[in-house]
């Protein structure tokens, strides 16, 4: 892959060398930090060379993963706020959440910020689908979301299990 050649934000930098090294090593492990700088597992990097084959080398094969991440958070919030209070407030949030800046911006950057946000989300609609209708399955879900924000930015090690506890 070529992307020495492309022009990245500074924080993408940090992912474009990861993305290098699957091209050249063939055992990585992925769970070993990317870099004395950014201690994050190298999970996100493998997904995105894992998209570069089929969208490019360009900034475009790093970006896809977090579109991704990001375009599937706004169905998540809808479901969220279907089980807070109704399906309206689910709409109304998740048209918000379509159109809010900030969301844009990380869901088009090749950053793993936005993953945590997705996994953190379904973790605490199936909290509340299962309090509600009392199915294990759902806390069994929720469980594996909470531990799926601990792999990508250090936000959702910190914040996501914080507020499971202090919602239950």
């Amino acid at each position: 892959h070529d992307l020495e050649a492309i022009r990245a934000f500074v924080d993408e930098l940090n992912f474009i060398a990861p993305v290098q090294d699957y091209s050249f090593e063939t055992s990585i492990p992925l769970l070993q930090p990317m870099s004395s700088i950014a201690a994050f597992p190298r999970i996100y990097p493998y997904l995105q060379w894992t998209v570069t084959p089929f969208a490019g080398s360009a900034l475009i094969g790093l970006r896809i993963p977090s579109a991704i991440f990001g375009a599937l958070t706004v169905p998540a919030l809808y479901l969220l706020g279907k089980q807070l209070f109704s399906w309206h407030v689910g709409v109304v949030s998740a048209l918000l959440l379509a159109t809010f800046p900030v969301h844009l911006q990380w869901s088009r950057l090749g950053m793993n910020n936005v993953a945590d946000s997705l996994f953190g989300v379904l973790m605490f609609a199936l909290l509340i689908r299962g309090a509600r209708r009392g199915g294990s399955w759902h806390f069994a879900l929720a469980g594996v979301c909470l531990g799926l924000t601990q792999y990508f930015y250090e936000g959702g090690r910190l914040v996501f299990l914080a507020l499971s506890c202090i919602w239950f």
